[in-house]
Protein backbone atom coordinates (compact mmCIF):
# COMPACT_ATOMS: atom_id res chain seq x y z
CA UNK A 1 0.00 0.00 0.00
CA UNK A 2 2.83 2.42 0.89
CA UNK A 3 4.57 1.47 -2.38
CA UNK A 4 1.48 2.59 -4.36
CA UNK A 5 1.38 5.95 -2.54
CA UNK A 6 5.08 6.46 -3.20
CA UNK A 7 4.52 5.83 -6.93
CA UNK A 8 1.60 8.30 -6.99
CA UNK A 9 3.81 10.99 -5.45
CA UNK A 10 6.47 10.39 -8.08
CA UNK A 11 3.82 10.57 -10.79
CA UNK A 12 2.50 13.80 -9.32
CA UNK A 13 5.94 15.40 -9.26
CA UNK A 14 6.48 14.27 -12.84
CA UNK A 15 3.21 15.96 -13.84
CA UNK A 16 4.21 19.09 -12.05
CA UNK A 17 7.50 19.17 -13.88
CA UNK A 18 5.75 18.67 -17.14
CA UNK A 19 3.29 21.36 -16.31
CA UNK A 20 6.07 23.70 -15.42
CA UNK A 21 7.55 23.18 -18.80
CA UNK A 22 4.32 24.41 -20.34
CA UNK A 23 4.06 27.45 -18.07
CA UNK A 24 4.73 30.98 -19.43
CA UNK A 25 8.19 32.25 -19.09
CA UNK A 26 9.31 34.60 -16.39
CA UNK A 27 7.39 37.32 -18.00
CA UNK A 28 4.12 35.48 -17.32
CA UNK A 29 1.45 36.67 -15.02
CA UNK A 30 1.28 36.10 -11.26
CA UNK A 31 -2.19 34.56 -11.50
CA UNK A 32 -0.88 31.68 -13.51
CA UNK A 33 1.65 30.87 -10.85
CA UNK A 34 -0.94 30.98 -8.15
CA UNK A 35 -3.23 28.70 -10.14
CA UNK A 36 -0.53 26.17 -10.62
CA UNK A 37 0.37 26.26 -6.91
CA UNK A 38 -3.22 25.78 -5.87
CA UNK A 39 -3.57 22.90 -8.25
CA UNK A 40 -0.45 21.23 -6.87
CA UNK A 41 -1.57 21.84 -3.27
CA UNK A 42 -4.97 20.34 -3.93
CA UNK A 43 -3.44 17.30 -5.52
CA UNK A 44 -1.00 16.87 -2.61
CA UNK A 45 -3.78 17.33 -0.06
CA UNK A 46 -5.95 14.73 -1.74
CA UNK A 47 -3.01 12.38 -1.94
CA UNK A 48 -2.22 12.81 1.79
CA UNK A 49 -5.87 12.31 2.72
CA UNK A 50 -5.99 9.22 0.56
CA UNK A 51 -2.90 7.92 2.29
CA UNK A 52 -4.38 8.71 5.76
CA UNK A 53 -7.62 6.95 4.81
CA UNK A 54 -5.63 4.03 3.51
CA UNK A 55 -3.66 3.84 6.81
CA UNK A 56 -6.90 3.98 8.80
CA UNK A 57 -8.35 1.22 6.65
CA UNK A 58 -5.23 -0.85 7.13
CA UNK A 59 -5.37 -0.28 10.93
CA UNK A 60 -9.03 -1.35 11.04
CA UNK A 61 -8.21 -4.43 8.98
CA UNK A 62 -5.30 -5.26 11.30
CA UNK A 63 -7.55 -4.87 14.39
CA UNK A 64 -10.18 -7.08 12.80
CA UNK A 65 -7.53 -9.66 11.94
CA UNK A 66 -6.14 -9.57 15.52
CA UNK A 67 -9.63 -10.04 16.99
CA UNK A 68 -10.28 -12.94 14.66
CA UNK A 69 -6.88 -14.45 15.59
CA UNK A 70 -7.70 -14.10 19.31
CA UNK A 71 -11.09 -15.77 18.82
CA UNK A 72 -9.48 -18.51 16.77
CA UNK A 73 -6.77 -19.07 19.43
CA UNK A 74 -9.42 -19.30 22.18
CA UNK A 75 -11.46 -21.72 20.08
CA UNK A 76 -8.36 -23.84 19.46
CA UNK A 77 -7.56 -23.88 23.21
CA UNK A 78 -11.12 -24.84 24.14
CA UNK A 79 -11.15 -27.46 21.43
CA UNK A 80 -7.86 -28.91 22.72
CA UNK A 81 -9.17 -29.03 26.31
CA UNK A 82 -12.41 -30.68 25.22
CA UNK A 83 -10.44 -33.09 23.09
CA UNK A 84 -8.26 -34.00 26.09
CA UNK A 85 -11.33 -34.45 28.28
CA UNK A 86 -12.98 -36.64 25.66
CA UNK A 87 -9.77 -38.65 25.35
CA UNK A 88 -9.61 -39.08 29.13
CA UNK A 89 -13.26 -40.15 29.26
CA UNK A 90 -12.65 -42.59 26.45
CA UNK A 91 -9.67 -43.95 28.38
CA UNK A 92 -11.81 -44.42 31.49
CA UNK A 93 -14.51 -46.06 29.45
CA UNK A 94 -11.99 -48.36 27.86
CA UNK A 95 -10.51 -49.17 31.27
CA UNK A 96 -13.94 -49.97 32.70
CA UNK A 97 -14.86 -52.14 29.77
CA UNK A 98 -14.79 -55.76 30.98
CA UNK A 99 -12.41 -58.07 29.29
CA UNK A 100 -13.87 -60.69 27.14
CA UNK A 101 -14.44 -64.06 28.80
CA UNK A 102 -12.07 -66.72 27.69
CA UNK A 103 -13.71 -69.39 25.69
CA UNK A 104 -10.85 -71.83 26.14
CA UNK A 105 -11.91 -75.32 27.12
CA UNK A 106 -10.82 -76.09 30.75
CA UNK A 107 -8.18 -78.77 31.10
CA UNK A 108 -9.68 -81.81 32.86
CA UNK A 109 -7.87 -83.15 35.96
CA UNK A 110 -5.51 -86.05 35.43
CA UNK A 111 -6.58 -89.61 35.94
CA UNK A 112 -4.37 -90.16 39.00
CA UNK A 113 -4.01 -87.29 41.45
CA UNK A 114 -3.86 -87.29 45.27
CA UNK A 115 -4.62 -84.45 47.64
CA UNK A 116 -2.97 -84.38 51.07
CA UNK A 117 -5.55 -83.86 53.84
CA UNK A 118 -3.63 -84.22 57.11
CA UNK A 119 -1.35 -86.37 59.26
CA UNK A 120 -3.28 -88.88 61.31
CA UNK A 121 -0.27 -90.12 63.30
CA UNK A 122 3.21 -88.75 63.91
CA UNK A 123 2.93 -85.21 62.49
CA UNK A 124 6.10 -83.54 61.28
CA UNK A 125 9.03 -83.57 63.74
CA UNK A 126 7.38 -85.96 66.19
CA UNK A 127 9.82 -87.49 68.65
CA UNK A 128 10.42 -91.23 68.37
CA UNK A 129 12.85 -93.25 70.45
CA UNK A 130 15.93 -94.48 68.59
CA UNK A 131 15.31 -97.91 67.13
CA UNK A 132 11.60 -97.70 67.98
CA UNK A 133 9.03 -98.99 65.50
CA UNK A 134 6.03 -96.83 64.66
CA UNK A 135 3.16 -96.62 62.17
CA UNK A 136 2.89 -93.47 60.08
CA UNK A 137 -0.62 -92.73 58.76
CA UNK A 138 -1.71 -90.02 56.31
CA UNK A 139 -5.15 -89.07 54.98
CA UNK A 140 -5.45 -88.40 51.25
CA UNK A 141 -8.34 -87.42 48.97
CA UNK A 142 -8.79 -88.71 45.42
CA UNK A 143 -8.63 -85.57 43.22
CA UNK A 144 -8.22 -87.45 39.93
CA UNK A 145 -10.79 -88.97 37.63
CA UNK A 146 -9.78 -92.60 38.18
CA UNK A 147 -10.98 -94.76 41.06
CA UNK A 148 -8.29 -96.10 43.39
CA UNK A 149 -8.43 -99.86 43.90
CA UNK A 150 -6.36 -102.47 45.71
CA UNK A 151 -4.00 -102.43 42.71
CA UNK A 152 -2.81 -98.93 43.65
CA UNK A 153 0.25 -98.82 45.91
CA UNK A 154 2.20 -96.50 48.17
CA UNK A 155 5.91 -96.79 47.31
CA UNK A 156 9.12 -95.51 48.89
CA UNK A 157 10.57 -92.74 46.72
CA UNK A 158 13.75 -91.38 48.31
CA UNK A 159 15.30 -90.09 51.52
CA UNK A 160 15.92 -92.01 54.75
CA UNK A 161 14.08 -95.29 54.32
CA UNK A 162 13.58 -95.94 58.06
CA UNK A 163 12.94 -99.63 57.27
CA UNK A 164 9.99 -98.76 55.01
CA UNK A 165 8.80 -101.56 52.69
CA UNK A 166 9.09 -101.11 48.96
CA UNK A 167 5.32 -100.82 48.63
CA UNK A 168 2.03 -101.21 50.48
CA UNK A 169 -1.54 -101.25 49.13
CA UNK A 170 -3.29 -97.90 49.21
CA UNK A 171 -6.66 -99.47 49.94
CA UNK A 172 -8.43 -102.80 50.13
CA UNK A 173 -11.62 -101.39 48.58
CA UNK A 174 -12.38 -98.60 46.12
CA UNK A 175 -11.87 -94.86 46.54
CA UNK A 176 -13.81 -92.82 44.01
CA UNK A 177 -13.15 -89.22 43.04
CA UNK A 178 -13.74 -86.89 45.99
CA UNK A 179 -13.49 -89.59 48.67
CA UNK A 180 -10.69 -89.87 51.24
CA UNK A 181 -8.67 -92.78 52.57
CA UNK A 182 -6.18 -93.30 55.41
CA UNK A 183 -2.92 -94.93 54.27
CA UNK A 184 -0.37 -96.36 56.72
CA UNK A 185 3.19 -97.65 56.51
CA UNK A 186 5.32 -99.39 59.15
CA UNK A 187 8.57 -97.54 59.91
CA UNK A 188 11.41 -97.76 62.39
CA UNK A 189 13.49 -94.90 63.76
CA UNK A 190 17.24 -95.15 63.10
CA UNK A 191 19.56 -96.18 65.92
CA UNK A 192 21.20 -92.75 66.14
CA UNK A 193 19.55 -89.59 67.41
CA UNK A 194 18.74 -86.95 64.78
CA UNK A 195 16.17 -85.75 62.24
CA UNK A 196 15.15 -88.22 59.52
CA UNK A 197 12.82 -87.83 56.52
CA UNK A 198 11.44 -90.46 54.16
CA UNK A 199 9.64 -89.55 50.91
CA UNK A 200 6.87 -91.55 49.26
CA UNK A 201 4.65 -91.48 46.17
CA UNK A 202 1.88 -93.58 44.67
CA UNK A 203 2.00 -96.12 41.84
CA UNK A 204 -0.91 -96.84 39.50
CA UNK A 205 -1.67 -100.33 38.12
CA UNK A 206 0.10 -99.40 34.87
CA UNK A 207 3.30 -98.65 36.82
CA UNK A 208 3.14 -94.86 36.47
CA UNK A 209 4.00 -92.80 39.54
CA UNK A 210 1.86 -89.93 40.80
CA UNK A 211 1.57 -87.84 43.91
CA UNK A 212 0.28 -84.58 45.34
CA UNK A 213 0.64 -80.92 44.32
CA UNK A 214 -0.61 -78.96 41.33
CA UNK A 215 1.24 -81.21 38.90
CA UNK A 216 0.08 -84.41 40.65
CA UNK A 217 3.67 -85.64 40.88
CA UNK A 218 5.08 -84.28 44.17
CA UNK A 219 6.13 -86.70 46.88
CA UNK A 220 4.95 -86.60 50.51
CA UNK A 221 6.94 -87.53 53.58
CA UNK A 222 7.34 -88.74 57.11
CA UNK A 223 9.79 -86.71 59.20
CA UNK A 224 10.72 -87.54 62.79
CA UNK A 225 13.22 -86.58 65.46
CA UNK A 226 14.86 -89.75 66.74
CA UNK A 227 15.76 -89.25 70.39
CA UNK A 228 17.55 -91.31 73.00
CA UNK A 229 14.74 -92.31 75.35
CA UNK A 230 16.85 -94.48 77.63
CA UNK A 231 15.25 -94.23 81.05
CA UNK A 232 16.71 -95.66 84.18
CA UNK A 233 14.60 -98.56 85.37
CA UNK A 234 13.41 -97.90 88.91
CA UNK A 235 14.59 -100.36 91.45
CA UNK A 236 11.87 -102.67 92.65
CA UNK A 237 10.37 -101.75 95.96
CA UNK A 238 11.76 -103.60 98.90
CA UNK A 239 9.65 -106.53 100.00
CA UNK A 240 7.37 -105.71 102.92
CA UNK A 241 3.91 -105.83 104.38
CA UNK A 242 1.21 -103.45 103.18
CA UNK A 243 -1.89 -103.24 105.36
CA UNK A 244 -5.07 -101.81 103.83
CA UNK A 245 -8.78 -101.57 104.68
CA UNK A 246 -10.28 -104.02 102.27
CA UNK A 247 -13.90 -103.28 103.20
CA UNK A 248 -15.90 -101.36 105.80
CA UNK A 249 -19.56 -100.74 106.60
CA UNK A 250 -21.94 -99.17 109.11
CA UNK A 251 -25.20 -101.02 109.49
CA UNK A 252 -27.36 -99.04 109.45
CA UNK A 253 -25.57 -95.99 108.13
CA UNK A 254 -28.61 -93.74 108.77
CA UNK A 255 -30.73 -94.09 111.93
CA UNK A 256 -32.51 -92.23 114.72
CA UNK A 257 -30.54 -90.85 117.60
CA UNK A 258 -30.56 -93.26 120.53
CA UNK A 259 -30.28 -96.28 118.26
CA UNK A 260 -26.98 -98.12 117.69
CA UNK A 261 -25.09 -99.04 114.53
CA UNK A 262 -22.75 -101.93 113.86
CA UNK A 263 -19.30 -101.08 112.49
CA UNK A 264 -17.57 -103.87 110.55
CA UNK A 265 -14.05 -103.80 109.06
CA UNK A 266 -11.95 -106.25 107.03
CA UNK A 267 -8.16 -105.66 106.86
CA UNK A 268 -5.86 -107.23 104.28
CA UNK A 269 -2.09 -107.49 104.00
CA UNK A 270 -1.54 -106.41 100.39
CA UNK A 271 2.22 -106.79 100.58
CA UNK A 272 4.54 -109.67 99.85
CA UNK A 273 5.84 -110.10 103.42
CA UNK A 274 4.23 -111.11 106.68
CA UNK A 275 2.88 -108.39 108.97
CA UNK A 276 3.35 -108.66 112.71
CA UNK A 277 0.87 -107.74 115.40
CA UNK A 278 -1.03 -104.50 114.83
CA UNK A 279 -4.08 -102.55 116.03
CA UNK A 280 -7.14 -101.40 114.08
CA UNK A 281 -9.08 -98.39 115.39
CA UNK A 282 -12.40 -96.77 114.48
CA UNK A 283 -12.96 -93.08 115.24
CA UNK A 284 -16.62 -92.01 115.33
CA UNK A 285 -16.08 -88.55 113.91
CA UNK A 286 -17.17 -86.83 117.10
CA UNK A 287 -15.09 -84.16 118.78
CA UNK A 288 -12.84 -86.66 120.50
CA UNK A 289 -9.33 -87.97 119.87
CA UNK A 290 -9.87 -91.43 121.28
CA UNK A 291 -11.25 -94.28 119.16
CA UNK A 292 -14.67 -95.71 119.99
CA UNK A 293 -13.74 -99.22 118.80
CA UNK A 294 -10.35 -100.98 118.64
CA UNK A 295 -9.26 -104.45 117.58
CA UNK A 296 -5.94 -106.18 118.13
CA UNK A 297 -4.82 -108.38 115.25
CA UNK A 298 -2.14 -111.02 115.80
CA UNK A 299 -0.35 -110.60 112.50
CA UNK A 300 -1.24 -111.31 108.86
CA UNK A 301 0.59 -113.29 106.22
CA UNK A 302 1.27 -111.94 102.71
CA UNK A 303 -2.03 -111.47 100.80
CA UNK A 304 -3.96 -112.61 103.89
CA UNK A 305 -7.11 -110.86 105.16
CA UNK A 306 -8.76 -110.76 108.56
CA UNK A 307 -12.20 -111.92 109.42
CA UNK A 308 -14.69 -109.07 109.80
CA UNK A 309 -13.94 -106.95 112.85
CA UNK A 310 -17.13 -105.49 114.37
CA UNK A 311 -18.48 -103.40 117.22
CA UNK A 312 -21.70 -101.57 118.14
CA UNK A 313 -21.88 -97.89 118.90
CA UNK A 314 -24.67 -95.45 119.85
CA UNK A 315 -24.32 -91.77 118.97
CA UNK A 316 -25.63 -89.49 121.70
CA UNK A 317 -26.53 -86.68 119.30
CA UNK A 318 -27.95 -86.37 115.83
CA UNK A 319 -25.78 -85.17 112.99
CA UNK A 320 -23.65 -86.10 109.95
CA UNK A 321 -20.46 -87.89 111.02
CA UNK A 322 -17.33 -88.62 108.98
CA UNK A 323 -15.96 -91.61 110.85
CA UNK A 324 -12.49 -92.97 110.12
CA UNK A 325 -10.87 -96.42 110.21
CA UNK A 326 -7.09 -96.60 110.83
CA UNK A 327 -5.05 -99.77 110.31
CA UNK A 328 -1.85 -100.13 112.35
CA UNK A 329 -2.90 -97.12 114.40
CA UNK A 330 0.02 -97.65 116.78
CA UNK A 331 2.52 -97.97 113.88
CA UNK A 332 3.86 -101.33 114.90
CA UNK A 333 4.33 -102.72 111.37
CA UNK A 334 6.92 -101.43 108.89
CA UNK A 335 5.08 -101.25 105.57
CA UNK A 336 6.09 -100.71 101.95
CA UNK A 337 3.33 -98.11 101.65
CA UNK A 338 2.41 -96.12 104.72
CA UNK A 339 -0.06 -93.88 102.86
CA UNK A 340 -2.97 -96.31 102.45
CA UNK A 341 -3.82 -97.22 106.06
CA UNK A 342 -6.98 -95.13 106.45
CA UNK A 343 -10.53 -95.16 105.10
CA UNK A 344 -13.52 -92.91 105.88
CA UNK A 345 -17.07 -94.05 106.60
CA UNK A 346 -20.09 -91.72 106.45
CA UNK A 347 -22.82 -92.06 109.10
CA UNK A 348 -26.03 -90.00 109.50
CA UNK A 349 -27.84 -89.81 112.85
CA UNK A 350 -31.36 -88.38 112.63
CA UNK A 351 -33.17 -86.34 115.26
CA UNK A 352 -36.01 -88.13 117.04
CA UNK A 353 -39.42 -86.47 116.99
CA UNK A 354 -41.99 -86.97 119.76
CA UNK A 355 -45.73 -86.58 119.07
CA UNK A 356 -47.89 -85.43 122.05
CA UNK A 357 -51.51 -86.68 121.93
CA UNK A 358 -54.05 -83.89 121.64
CA UNK A 359 -57.32 -84.27 123.57
CA UNK A 360 -60.31 -83.13 121.55
CA UNK A 361 -63.40 -82.08 123.56
CA UNK A 362 -66.66 -82.40 121.65
CA UNK A 363 -68.59 -79.18 121.22
CA UNK A 364 -72.06 -79.10 122.79
CA UNK A 365 -74.92 -77.99 120.54
CA UNK A 366 -76.14 -74.46 121.14
CA UNK A 367 -79.63 -73.83 122.55
CA UNK A 368 -81.95 -71.85 120.29
CA UNK A 369 -82.33 -68.24 121.43
CA UNK A 370 -85.86 -67.78 119.99
CA UNK A 371 -88.76 -70.16 120.42
CA UNK A 372 -91.31 -70.17 117.65
CA UNK A 373 -94.88 -70.92 118.67
CA UNK A 374 -97.05 -72.82 116.29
Amino acid sequence: MFLIARRMLLLLLFAMVCGACNLPDQNGTKESEISVAETVGAVVTQTVKAQEQDIQNQTAVAATVMAQLKQLTSAITETGTATAQIAQQNTLVLSATPTSTSTETPIPPPCNWAGFVNDITYPDNSQVGIGESFVKTWRFSNKGTCTWTSQYQLVFDHGERMSAPDSVNMTNSSVITGDSVDISVNLQAPLSAGSYQAFFRFKAPDGSLFGIGNQANSSFWAIIDAVDTEVSVPEPAAAGADLIVQSSAANPSSFMVGNSTTISVVVKNNGDAEAGDFKVSWFSGEATLSPKCSWDVAGLGAAEATAPLSCNYTYPKSGQYNSNIVVDSNTQVSESDEGNNEKSLQIKVLMKFFLTPIKITPIKPLKPMITLSP
